[in-house]
């Protein structure tokens, strides 16, 4: 029944325009398309979230090329879906205000980190001991105690 004059006309003859794959004929394909992409619009801005200018053309210009044929892509999908996710984003918390006990304490421990470095860059036995009493004094027990090790083995090595 199908048969007759359906394929002569480019399917015509079939119910809504598809052809025997399923395929829509190219005009009919693209009105679909805007009719879609017209109530993706009206349906966005029902919810309140304004779109920006061109966010539809761009996804019509892809839809004249080859993305047609993909199955279960949408174009714009990505953008859409983006925009949501930006909009939902948290607010970025205040910076932390600098009082002066911040400000003790980050340095206090600036000058423990500037104690331990001397303590590692030291090669000679003074520079040692001096950094080996600072640090007795700043009260950094257990780097006190590696200073002592290392500086009984660079006296020995000196011996």
């Amino acid at each position: 029944a199908e048969g007759g004059g359906g394929t002569a006309s480019g399917g015509g003859g079939h119910g809504a325009g598809k052809r025997d794959d399923g395929w829509l004929p190219k005009a009919e394909y693209e009105a679909k398309k805007r009719e879609e992409r017209a109530r993706r619009q009206r349906e966005k801005q029902q919810a309140g979230i304004v779109t920006g200018g061109g966010g539809g053309g761009g996804g019509g210009s892809g839809d004249d090329q080859s993305g047609h044929g993909r199955k279960g892509r949408v174009w714009g999908h990505g953008r859409d879906t983006w925009q949501d996710v930006m909009i939902t984003m948290p607010k970025r918390p205040p910076p932390v205000e600098e009082t002066p006990e911040c400000r003790a304490r980050r340095e206090a421990e600036e000058i423990r980190l500037r104690c331990r470095d001397s303590l590692r860059a030291a090669s000679t036995p003074g520079e040692l001991r001096e950094a080996c009493a600072e640090a007795k004094e700043l009260g950094l027990t257990e780097e006190v105690k590696a200073a002592e090790r290392k500086l009984a083995k660079l006296e020995a090595a000196e011996a």
